[in-house]
């Protein structure tokens, strides 16, 4: 269903943008649409909401299929014992713990996912600038019999038979999937905090229906 996905979205952006090969970044059409889509704002006429609407729509027919993750880091702070400090580093302290438990239990969803409906899938990931290496390690780690400590893994066999490439990409790659994956992670972490600091440059009530279309198309959500 890839280029169905990829079809419409491009759609949406030449109609509204003029141009399909421009990448909808939420954090920017949210925040700062003057900085990549004047198209929506120049001349003030509302445009923005009618591309967010149409955008609502897309989200609403498109087949896909989405998994939501976030970790409480308060919760996981007090759990590990760890004070916060900028530059600082605890010895035996993983620093980057959320994004490992994210990621690993997102490799294994994804696999679990692709087995019910006896498919094969590829993993792309957004680029984090030096700790991509990172992932790799967990896409590593999902493919053993065993998890570091040496709990089983039961489900090792098929992640190494369904999940057949690992790609690294960045936001000047146009692709689909990472823009509904961009698109997904701002307006979920928009629904958790809200906008206690004021960025949001569009009514809040259009973040709340882009993540409701998207919540009706989840196969896992999880703290």
């Amino acid at each position: 269903d890839f280029e169905i996905i990829e079809g419409y979205l491009r759609l949406l952006k030449r109609k509204y943008l003029g141009n399909d090969l421009i990448n909808i970044h939420a954090t920017d059409l949210f925040e700062r649409p003057y900085f990549k889509y004047r198209k929506l704002i120049r001349p003030y006429n509302k445009q923005i909401y009618r591309f967010l609407n149409e955008l609502e729509t897309v989200l609403k027919i498109i087949p896909y299929n989405v998994g939501l993750y976030y970790v409480d880091k308060r919760k996981l702070i007090a759990k590990i014992g760890y004070t916060p400090a900028p530059k600082r580093k605890t010895p035996g302290i993983n620093l980057d713990m959320p994004y490992e438990m994210c990621g690993l239990e997102a490799i294994m969803d994804f696999t679990s996912f692709l087995k019910s409906c006896k498919g094969m899938g590829e993993i792309v990931i957004e680029s984090r600038m030096y700790k991509d290496s990172n992932f790799v390690n967990y896409f590593d780690t999902a493919r053993k019999p065993t998890f570091p400590g040496g709990n089983p893994n039961p489900l090792y066999k098929e992640v190494m038979l369904r999940v057949n490439s690992l790609i690294i990409s960045n936001k000047r790659v146009v692709n689909g999937g990472l823009e509904l994956a961009d698109i997904a992670s701002y307006v979920t972490y928009r629904d958790l905090v809200g906008d206690p600091d004021s960025r949001l440059k569009v009514d809040k009530n259009y973040v709340n229906i882009l993540y409701s279309a998207i919540k009706n198309n989840t196969y896992g959500s999880k703290t």
